[in-house]
Order: structure tokens, then sequence, then C-alpha cells
């Protein structure tokens, strides 16, 4: 057996012997729609989010956060229940969130206008610690109640041992470096950045080889933010909130030395993209790559294995950079020094 396969056969035994002695006993059971897949569950906002412009925005999320709904602004979580090379049974869940959204203290006491946008909030991985019971009694409680005020669908995708190994890999990884200290719209989880809930969704499919360009499209946005109206931390000037409903600015059409790029994912968009498949499915497209199923009382698509999605051989991540996050480098040092030199290279595939 070569050095390369000894470590990942390695890895895979330690990984299992610690789900054994870590997994709590008393949390709730939530089931799948089949073995063997990776889900999204996707709740949208109670309103749409309206990006049209920088005061829609503004208006769409205070009518949100005045529904007073748990997940104002949508949420995405993650569920993997699969078979790894070795033969034993992986299954977790996992989401991101904010330990304390602190956007309102953000927009009105530090002036940070739309640089809120690029903001780092402090970050918890879901489903861990003494949290985790509450959460996954949360997620139940959304798939088993369709009479909630919000709604709730999910997309589930077959994969492999090989696949299992990776996605496997790649949140032992989050967890271990402990990625998930930063919860931001724009992060990149790849790159060691955090992530708001979404784009951590995304990118467990994107690891995986399954989040495919229609998807990627139907699921994001870009906008180019004017930095005159962006406080801290992307300038230092304060940005009086007010002068967002006074001036009514637009976004920008490109970025350039007045505008800042963002991209970022959104649960509405998810939902919607999903409800759509769902539809389509249902007035007589019997022809499509995909399956409507229910779980609990809650519908969504099952994506059938294909070869065509086997696990990629590119790196699970890659060093990033939060330009506006004090001691950025200096805490994700151990992570960067570990993908230089990872334990177990991300080339591993197949059995």
């Amino acid at each position: 057996m070569g050095n390369q396969s000894l470590r990942r056969y390695l890895f895979l035994f330690l990984s299992c012997l610690s789900l054994a002695n870590s997994a709590p006993l008393d949390l709730p059971k939530i089931d799948f729609v089949s073995d063997n897949t990776l889900t999204l569950f996707v709740i949208p906002s109670p309103y749409p989010i309206n990006w049209t412009s920088p005061r829609d925005l503004l208006a769409s999320i205070s009518k949100n956060y005045f529904s007073f709904q748990p997940n104002f602004m949508g949420h995405v979580q993650v569920g993997v229940s699969c078979q790894n090379s070795m033969g034993k049974k992986v299954e977790f869940f996992t989401g991101m969130v904010a330990k304390s959204l602190t956007a309102k203290t953000e927009l009105i006491l530090h002036g940070a206008g739309l640089g809120v946008l690029f903001h780092s909030f402090e970050g918890r991985v879901e489903f861990q610690g003494e949290e985790a019971k509450e959460d996954f009694e949360k997620l139940k409680e959304f798939l088993s109640n369709p009479e909630s005020n919000q709604g709730l669908n999910f997309i589930s995708f077959k994969i492999n041992s090989a696949q299992c190994d990776r996605v496997s890999e790649y949140h032992d990884t989050y967890l271990k470096f402990n990625l998930g200290k930063y919860y931001g719209l724009p992060n990149d989880p790849r790159k060691g950045e955090g992530s708001g809930c979404s784009a951590f969704g995304a990118s467990f499919l994107d690891a995986l080889n399954l989040l495919t360009d229609e998807m990627k499209s139907a699921w994001s946005g870009v906008r180019f933010v004017p930095k005159k109206y962006a406080g801290p931390p992307v300038n230092e000037s304060y940005v009086n909130v007010l002068s967002l409903l006074w001036d009514n600015p637009a976004w920008g059409s490109s970025e350039d030395e007045n505008h800042l790029k963002i991209f970022f994912y959104e649960p509405g968009l998810m939902y919607q993209w999903i409800e759509n498949q769902i539809k389509n499915f249902r007035e007589g497209n019997k022809n499509s790559s995909y399956q409507v199923v229910k779980l609990y009382e809650r519908k969504g698509i099952l994506i059938p294995y294909s070869d065509k999605n086997s696990a990629p051989s590119t790196p699970l991540y890659t060093a990033g950079h939060l330009p506006w996050v004090k001691d950025f480098d200096k805490n994700n040092q151990s992570f960067y020094q570990w993908i230089q030199k990872p334990f177990l290279s991300s080339e591993t595939q197949a059995k």
C-alpha cells in the first residue's frame, strides 16, 4: 500500500473513531430521503429580499426583520448520510449562523451603511456543542410543520463512497480549524474565510462537483457597491443609514475605483429554484433528471448519482483573505500551514 493510500485510510479510521466517541445520544433523529445522500435544507425569508437598489434592499430587510420570524433572512442547512470507502456510516448535519447578528448596531451606531454587507460577524457552526439539540429540534419542527409561516424545501444528491470521503474531510477540516468563527455574506468557506449560511451550503456541492452552472447562476447574485455609501469596515467614514433612503443611490455597473464587487448566495433564490423544479415535474416534465420526493411534510427534489459528478481532484481549500478583519491572517495561520502540507491529500478519491 502506497503512502498516499495509507494516509487516506488512517484519516478515515481516525474520523470513524472520532464520530463514534463524540456522537451525542440524546439528539432528535432526523431521517433522510435516501441512503448515500447530501441534502441542502432551504428556508426562504418571509418576504422576498429586494436587491433592485440599496434603498429597496434596506426596506425589504426591515420588513423581514419586523416579521419576527426565526429565520427572517432565510436559512440553509446541510445533512449528509453516506457510507465511506471503509464501509463505515457517516452522518452529520451542519450549517452556519451568526452568534449575534449585530447588523442593526453596525448600521445605526457605527455608521456602516452598505459596508455592513462586507462585515464579518462572530460565527457558529450549527449542530455542535451546547446548541446542537436546539438546532436539531428546530430543523425537525420545520420539516414536520408545513403550516409554519416560513416555507422549507430541499435538494438531495445521491453520492458514492469517494464523495463521502471527500465531504467528510471537507466538514472535518472546517471544524478542526474553527473556520466558522467568521460569518459574512461574501465570505468564501473554501478559502477559510468563514461563510454565510447559503454560501456554506453551496460550498458542499461545489466541493463535490455537484454545483451546476445553472444552480450557481440561479442561486446567487452580484452587485457593485458604491464606496461612498459604505462605511466600516470598508471605509472609516460614518455613513448615515438615512442617506440610503434620501439619496436612493444605485448599484454600479462594474467594479472600479468607486465600486466594490460583492458576490453572494441567497436562500430565497435557492428556494424558488427548487420550487420551480417541483412545479415543472408536476406539470408533466417526467423526463427530467430528478425525482420529486417528500421528507416528513416537506417536498424537495432528489438528483441521482452520475459518473459525471465523481469526486474531483482539485484541492478542497485554498488560502483566502478578509482584508477588513483584524488579525485574520494571524488567526488562520495553522490553517494556512495545513493547506501547504495537508495530512490527507485532496487527491483522495475512490477505493
